[in-house]
């Protein structure tokens, strides 16, 4: 058996769950929650992977065969006979919550739509998975396992409002334990020195994400071709060029987070009000433009800096996207590797 304990940083608020926050009585994250996240992440990502397969029924096929053998059922926390693992939080609670604005737009923005309880940032939580022998069996379980976990959770977010910056967790430590003794070196986000920094470790990070699931899928039978490409039903990951970087920290003492959350919430606004007819497709619909611009923040020693991932998005959509990227200042991933600063 494989176990990992990952400890993670709450960078943001994490918005609690249900209409009266009450689904967040234990005052730890939810495994189902995590479940979630992590099957998000695991078919944007497979989506990637596969992008290069045209028959979309295929593709299609592929992605939810995949998905299933690597993190079987979400439905259940305490796990069932089909199951490829486990996940629990360990029992150190957040004890720390308040009130926050759901939606913070720029000097109170006008429509307010009410506040939500939320964990406070800054707050720490140890996530415990356990891989069962019949799933470890598989050499490369494990390294494909952590590679979706890191992806989920350094592109993701957790709980209400977690695609506009609310619930951005960044990953402080990864241990193994017992036999836990795979699992390549995947690097550590919540002690970044700046954006320059983070773009380094989040581009060595999906480096090694690709070799590892890659190699996973190759024992399943599939091979990887990696290429963005558009699918309505769902997010999903478009390689490096689709990741955005922050080049301005925000150092503001009580909420580091909230004048980029303002302005991003503010650019959605103005753009599906502007051009509502032309992006009426989107609005009320899982794909709305809030959801495949997922925003999160992570916390630097510099400052609080904008991570937004950008989902493969029809012409259409592409232009407000762009907008959102821009509100952030936040420029791709392959920009700060290239060389200097943007």
């Amino acid at each position: 058996m494989n176990q990992f304990h990952m400890e993670v940083r709450l960078d943001t608020p994490l918005m609690l769950g249900g209409r009266d926050g009450d689904l967040e009585s234990s005052n730890v994250i939810r495994p189902a929650s995590l479940r979630g996240l992590f099957h998000t992440f695991a078919r944007a990502y497979l989506g990637y992977l596969l992008g290069g397969v045209k028959d979309e029924h295929q593709r299609a096929r592929t992605i939810r065969t995949l998905e299933s053998a690597l993190l079987g059922a979400a439905a259940s926390d305490e796990g069932t006979g089909g199951n490829t693992y486990r996940v629990a939080v360990l029992p150190e609670a957040m004890q720390e919550k308040a009130e926050f604005l759901l939606v913070p737009k720029p000097n109170g923005g006008g429509g307010d739509k009410g506040r939500g309880l939320a964990f406070c940032a800054g707050q720490r939580q140890t996530i415990h998975l356990t891989v069962p022998r019949r799933s470890a069996r598989n050499r490369h379980f494990c390294d494909a396992l952590l590679a979706v976990v890191w992806i989920a959770l350094t592109l993701g977010s957790l709980g209400k409002r977690s695609r506009r910056g609310y619930g951005s967790l960044s990953i402080a430590a990864v241990h193994a334990m017992g036999n836990g003794g795979c699992g390549a070196a995947l690097p550590t986000l919540a002690n970044a020195n700046d954006g320059q920094d983070l773009a380094e470790r989040i581009t060595v990070g999906l480096g090694i994400a690709e070799q590892s699931v890659t190699t996973w899928m190759q024992e399943q039978g599939v091979t990887a071709q990696p290429e963005p490409s558009y699918i309505e039903e769902f997010f999903q990951f478009g390689g490096e060029e689709q990741v955005y970087i922050g080049q301005a920290p925000s150092k503001a003492d009580d909420a580091p987070w909230q004048p980029l959350m303002e302005r991003f919430n503010q650019a959605c606004h103005d753009g599906l009000s502007q051009n509502a007819p032309r992006y009426r497709k989107y609005i009320g619909k899982s794909n709305r433009l809030a959801s495949p611009v997922w925003l999160r923040f992570h916390g630097t020693d510099a400052g609080h800096v904008a991570v937004v991932t950008r989902s493969s998005l029809d012409d259409v959509a592409i232009p407000l996207a762009q907008t959102l990227i821009d509100s952030v200042n936040a420029v791709p991933l392959p920009t700060w590797i290239k060389g200097a600063r943007p």
